[in-house]
This record gives C-alpha cells, structure tokens and sequence, in this order.
C-alpha cells in the first residue's frame, strides 16, 4: 500500500546534527521522525539517538533502535571521508512471556517473546543505495498507463551525507559546549553535515493540499540566494606539513549566510554540491594551498546552504607569483 500509493522517504523530521564531546568527536544525534522506506515499511523514530561514526554505537531510549554493523566496533579505521548515514527497517522481538514446559518436563519455564514490533537501525554507507527511477515528467503529462514501481533491492533511506575530515584531533582541554559550536562554523567545522542533497523527501497529503493552495510552482516563490564566494590570493608560503617549497595560499569566504558551506575546483570545472572534481574549502586545511607548479589555473567556488538557492560561481585566476 505505501509503496505503490504514496511512495517512499523522509516524511518529516529526522534531521542530523552534530554532538561531538572531546572523546567522540565524530558523534552525531538523529532527532526524532518518521520515515517510509523503498519497500513500504515504517519507520518511527519516536525519540532521539545518539550515533557515533567512529565506533557505531548507538544511544537511545528505543529499545529497538539498532546500529549496523553489529556494535561495538572498536574503531572504524581508516575513518572514511564520506559517509551516507542511513536508517534501515528491521523488526525486533519484543514482550516475552513465560513458556510452560512440554510433556513431563523438569525444566525450568524459559521465556520466549510474544510479539514483533517494527524496528529500525543506522548504518554508515560508502555509496548511495541504488533505487529504481519512476516516471519521467513527460511520462506522467502524457498520461497511459503506468507500470507499477518494482521492489528495490535496498530498504534504507538516506538521512544526510557527511564529510569528515579524519585527521581531526580535538583537543582534550576543550569543553563539549566549545567543540560543539566549533562545528557550526561551516566551512572550518571537521564534521560537515548536509542533510538535504541526497535526502529524499516524501510530502504529505496534507504538505501537498497547503503547497497547491499557495501555488507553489517553480517561480513563484521567491528564494534567498547565498552570497557569491569572494576569492583572496594571500602569496606565497611554506608548503603544508614540510615548511619549506613555494605554496600559494587562497582564501574563499561567503557573507551571507553564516555557515554557508563552499566548493571549488581547480580544473575549470563548474563547482557543486558534492560534484566529483569539486572539493569542500575547509575540509582539511583553513585555506587552499597550491603548488606554484600547476599556475596559472583558474579556481571557480560557489557557496550553498540548505533552503537557499545555490550562490553565483566566482571565478578567479590565481597566476604564476
């Protein structure tokens, strides 16, 4: 029923954010949400779960909240830059009741359970679950016959794409309130959390009815835009981790919004969201180092921010010094 008549996605809430404490800085919290999974399942979220990255462990007061793989895992090592946190359905056995022996048996009762609830567990993917595409726009305005959706091979739902930058070592002396609003700062933060590019949402009947009452058509709404990347060519210096050789140092900034994430290329290409020869400015050094070697090129950025429309691309070229 849900598969075929609503489809499937995050239909509210379950947004991920960061919780980092000295000794898990790779910890995140699920809140709470409900989730209809590729094959139909519910998912209820009903209570928020304390996820760490690092180890897979989880904390919640949902006794059928789960982790996958199996936890505790000491460490997942090497830690992977990128990670599509996902929730997956499963069931879990709940109410057990005590099972009177058969026949002439001494034995003690034992306790089986009673019923089956449904269930839910985290996962850390390395690629995004693959899922069958639906009718086209055309398809749908042409009208005819549709065929009906078939049964995915994978029963996750993407929650947010996460980029850590592995490396980090927080320092030990720092309060959690501190390292916490330390990775708000969005293009310096060691756990860059999106929860919107590869989340797929599911509307309501009741989001749709209020979305086709306000006319939201595409430009009829009015969306902020995030300011356009100023790029800053800062010289020569040092080359990072030796000390010596001839490196030019960029700086790429964003206004408006605070926190705004960027992405910049060096090859030419267009920068994006995730785009494959596009990299996060911060995700491993506060500024872009260049070897004066590869100069002239030309660095392109844009900056983007959930509910906002993606920034003009700036473009620079940053010459031989």
């Amino acid at each position: 029923h849900n598969r075929y008549l609503h489809g499937w996605g995050v239909v509210c809430g379950c947004e991920v954010r960061p919780a980092p404490t000295a000794a898990k800085p790779f910890q995140v919290v699920i809140c709470p949400g409900y989730v209809i999974t590729p094959e139909g399942d519910e998912i209820m979220i009903g209570c928020p779960a304390v996820f760490d990255l690092a180890t897979c462990m989880v904390k919640s007061d949902d006794p059928c909240a789960f982790a996958s793989p199996c936890p505790p895992v000491t460490s997942n090592n090497p830690m992977r830059s990128l990670i599509y946190l996902a929730v997956c359905y499963k069931e879990c056995e709940v109410r057990p009741v005590r099972v009177a022996p058969g026949g002439c048996s001494c034995d003690d009762a034992q306790c089986d359970y009673s019923r089956i609830r449904d269930a839910y567990e985290f996962s850390c993917l390395d690629q995004k679950p693959t899922y069958p595409t639906g009718p086209t726009c055309d398809e749908l305005c042409q009208g005819g016959i549709l065929p009906c959706p078939p049964c995915p091979q994978d029963n996750c739902v993407v929650l947010a794409t996460i980029r850590l930058e592995t490396q980090f070592v927080p320092n030990p002396n720092i309060s959690d309130a501190n390292l916490a609003a330390q990775y708000l700062v969005g293009y310096n933060s060691p756990m860059q959390i999106d929860n919107l590019t590869d989340r797929r949402l599911l509307y309501s009947t009741a989001n749709l009815q209020t979305m086709a009452l306000c006319n939201c058509a595409p430009g009829t709404q009015t969306v902020t835009q995030v300011d356009t990347p100023v790029i800053n060519d800062l010289g020569t210096g040092p080359t990072p981790g030796t000390g010596t050789g001839n490196t030019v140092w960029v700086e790429v900034t964003v206004a408006n919004p605070a926190g705004a994430q960027i992405y910049y290329t060096i090859d030419g290409t267009d920068p994006s969201a995730g785009g494959a020869t596009s990299t996060l400015f911060g995700a491993n050094h506060d500024n872009i180092p260049i070897d004066t070697s590869t100069l002239p090129l030309t660095l392109k950025a844009i900056g983007v921010f959930p509910g906002y429309q993606d920034s003009a691309i700036a473009s620079q070229v940053i010459p031989v010094p």
